[in-house]
């Protein structure tokens, strides 16, 4: 991705020679198809942590079938790919004759390359993060902890829901972003919420691990907050006490009668 980029991609086509752009268009493929094995696997990595927490077999079944969808579909989405042009480097080189199942201003470099393929492999994903949040739910409340772990587990389960709202905005930027002439441009915006669906995702995958840091850092933040309000609550409690006795200080002096001096009083006396 930092090879593509520093080769052109996100700048205007015309702003980039064609040999830089070609050799971009390289690069883009190569992560793109790292990219689709990325978002597969990691989502391989939760359902194999979820199998883990059951052993109701109708449980294990959803998401070994979960597994196999994800696999499959990035197993197909890169065959695809490979096959998509006759021959391959026509994918990222203006090759004459070469034969592609659609044109190349349609394709968007580095992300996915058709939109109809786009949307079904988002899908899928939007699909099997819902199912991950909504199934670990009731076995989470059923546990006998208390309310604090339960909420902070759900918690960590439910980041998967970050990897889908990334999801939903890449697939919208798919299907509304012009292509005609842009290419190296328009790719920026999926590609960088696919980013962003992989971290949500790698998060999700490390959720188990995260709960007792996460508990810990609460724990911290809460007692950090209620000695702060116990520091504040002390100094205006010694503010009050400061000013009643100074008050009082002030009444004393006030009502005592006027002392006058031993030497300043003999003096007047000889007077």
């Amino acid at each position: 991705m930092a090879a593509a980029a520093s080769y052109g991609v996100g700048r205007h086509d015309r702003f980039v020679t064609p040999a830089n752009k070609t050799q971009a268009l390289r690069f883009v493929f190569t992560y793109e198809v790292t990219g689709v094995w990325a978002g597969a696997l990691l989502r391989v990595s939760v359902a194999l942590i979820l199998i883990s927490l059951h052993r109701a077999k109708i449980w294990h079944a959803i998401l070994w079938c979960v597994v196999f969808v994800q696999l499959a579909a990035a197993l197909g989405t890169t065959v695809c790919l490979f096959i998509q042009c006759r021959p391959l480097r026509a994918m990222w080189d203006v090759v004459p004759d070469a034969r592609c199942w659609a044109p190349p201003r349609l394709h968007i470099y580095g992300f996915v390359y058709t939109v109809n393929r786009i949307t079904l492999m988002t899908g899928i994903g939007i699909l099997t993060d819902v199912l991950f949040v909504i199934m670990p739910l009731p076995l989470v409340w059923r546990l006998r902890r208390p309310v604090r772990e339960r909420l902070i587990i759900a918690f960590l389960l439910s980041l998967v829901l970050c990897a889908t709202a990334a999801a939903s905005v890449k697939l919208y930027y798919v299907r509304v972003i012009v292509l005609e002439g842009e290419q190296l441009r328009s790719l920026v915006v999926p590609t960088l919420w696919s980013r962003i669906e992989e971290i949500a995702l790698i998060a999700a995958a490390c959720a188990p691990s995260l709960k007792s840091s996460t508990e810990d850092g609460l724990r911290q933040c809460w007692h950090c907050c209620a000695g702060h309000r116990q520091q504040e609550r002390s100094s205006v409690c010694m503010s009050e006490s400061e000013h009643s006795s100074l008050r009082a200080f002030l009444d004393q002096y006030a009502s005592a009668s006027l002392r006058v001096p031993e030497p300043a009083y003999r003096k007047l006396e000889r007077v």
